[in-house]
């Protein structure tokens, strides 16, 4: 019995010194390691800044322009200038082509819509004739522009916004120093009540009657 405690005593011992020249063994020339037990390690944080790329990711697309509005036959897109021509052949006035010319004038505020109306034949001295612009916009409102005369004389000359109901009588004539033409002028009042999109016809009225258009009816 005590033999055999001996040699576990052996054993113990033997495991010790096993320890002792693990923990404490190695020559001086070694580099001695980092230890864990005692400390924590040092943790060690590196920032490093990148350029921010402005070429990886696609540029958004421009967005798409609005389509065009679709004009009504028979009528004509105002613009800074526009006309129409017509065929058709009408007595005792002859409506031959009308020009639309939008933008500012000399003696007039803001932007006006000057619209010269060309024909043949003769203008009637009795009876009435009315030569007139009817514009509208896509939302359906509609200004009508107007000079009107009796036996020859001036009786009217006029814008007339739809939505309003109300006549607005403007000075003076329209120009008809130059034969064959007819000139008058739509003030900035009335392209307000348009907006900025619209489109126009015109046509020449005798006695009541509409006898010849521009353009031509579709």
């Amino acid at each position: 019995m005590r033999r055999s405690l001996g040699r576990h005593a052996r054993i113990v011992c033997g495991a010790v010194g096993v320890v002792a020249v693990v923990a404490g063994c190695g020559s001086s020339s070694e580099t001695p390691e980092a230890s864990t037990s005692g400390a924590s390690a040092a943790t060690v944080t590196t920032s490093v800044s990148l350029p921010i790329s402005t070429t990886d990711s696609p540029a958004a697309a421009p967005p798409a322009p609005p389509a065009p509005p679709v004009v009504p036959p028979g009528k004509v897109l105002a613009g800074p200038q526009s006309s129409c021509t017509s065929a058709v052949s009408a007595t005792p006035i002859d409506l031959t082509g009308v020009d639309v010319e939008v933008g500012e004038m000399a003696g007039r505020a803001g932007t006006s819509a000057q619209v010269t109306m060309t024909y043949t034949g003769d203008v009637p001295t009795t009876g009435t004739v009315l030569w007139s612009l009817l514009a509208t916009n896509p939302a359906g409102a509609s200004v009508q522009l107007g000079y009107k005369t009796l036996d020859g004389q001036k009786v009217g000359y006029f814008y007339f916004p739809f939505a309003e109901g109300t006549q607005h009588n403007m000075d003076g004539f329209a120009d008809t120093d130059t034969p064959g033409e007819i000139g008058m002028v739509l003030p900035q009042a009335g392209l307000d009540a348009l907006g900025p999109v619209w489109w126009w016809s015109a046509a020449v009225n005798v006695d009541g009657k509409d006898i010849d258009f521009c353009p031509d009816p579709a």
